[in-house]
């Protein structure tokens, strides 16, 4: 008798979760926009991938971040994007049958959280190494061999990040339509939320690094006396490095 009332309250919870349908506009904006991001960002992220598993001079730290960078942006195209089409075309159809999405769920919503925990601490990386290019070009922190090192240990908080949520979702049955982006803000467990809060700030974080490190770098090339000779040089420098910020936050952002 519990069971059948622990069934009748789990499809009631998900028929009340999925009462609000989204707008047939806003369906097929995101369907197409989520398929250009798919089909763009998993071809030119693997093309970088490719290039660099072949160029032997691409072996620089920058390029081990990169490369890092560009198969963790492959992979998270090929799951997040998928997910997020699925729910639009479930919600805006106001399917019931939502097995397939609950498994979809727990294989999407996870990695999400797993990837930016990834694709955060590369862009931290990243940021660190560039500031130490020009600040302190003869003492850099990040060499070829400690980068080799710290990109595995960076996919083990990744994954640990994915171990921990997938447990913490596995005690709600109905946590996967709860969390869909087409319904009201769910109510996470105290288990879930202790991971949630730290994930939600590093997006905030990494773009903090990048500005930071950003205008320690531009100060420390205008404060850097260089000839008269050279001056087109250095603003020509500070201008791309500029705009290479600029594209990196503008990227960030829309991933």
């Amino acid at each position: 008798m519990n069971n059948t009332e622990n069934f009748h309250a789990n499809v009631s919870a998900i028929s009340n979760a999925t009462s609000t349908q989204v707008p047939k506009t806003v369906a097929i904006f995101v369907v197409v926009l989520v398929t250009i991001c798919l089909l763009a960002g998993t071809f030119d992220n693997a093309r970088v991938c490719v290039l660099l598993r072949k160029r032997q001079d691409l072996r620089k730290v920058q390029h081990y971040l990169l490369a890092n960078l560009a198969l963790t942006r492959v992979l998270s195209s090929l799951l997040q994007a998928p997910y997020l089409i699925v729910l639009t075309i479930v919600n805006y159809f106001q399917i019931r049958d939502l097995s397939v999405v609950e498994i979809l769920c727990r294989v999407g919503y996870p990695s999400g959280l797993a990837f930016i925990v990834m694709n955060s601490l590369t862009l931290w990386l990243m940021a660190f190494d560039r500031q130490d290019c020009v600040l302190r070009p003869f003492r850099r922190r990040l060499t070829k061999t400690n980068v080799k090192k710290i990109v595995p240990v960076i996919w083990m908080l990744a994954l640990f990040t994915y171990v921990y949520i997938v447990i913490a979702m596995s005690y709600k049955t109905t946590v996967c339509v709860k969390i869909s982006p087409y319904n009201d803000p769910p109510k996470y467990s105290r288990v879930l939320t202790a991971l949630l809060l730290p994930i939600g700030q590093l997006d905030n974080i990494t773009v903090l690094i990048i500005t930071v490190t950003f205008f320690r770098i531009m100060k420390k090339m205008r404060s850097s006396s260089v000839n008269s000779s050279l001056n087109s040089t250095s603003q020509r420098y500070e201008k791309a490095l500029t705009v290479l910020t600029y594209k990196i936050c503008g990227v960030f952002f829309i991933v």
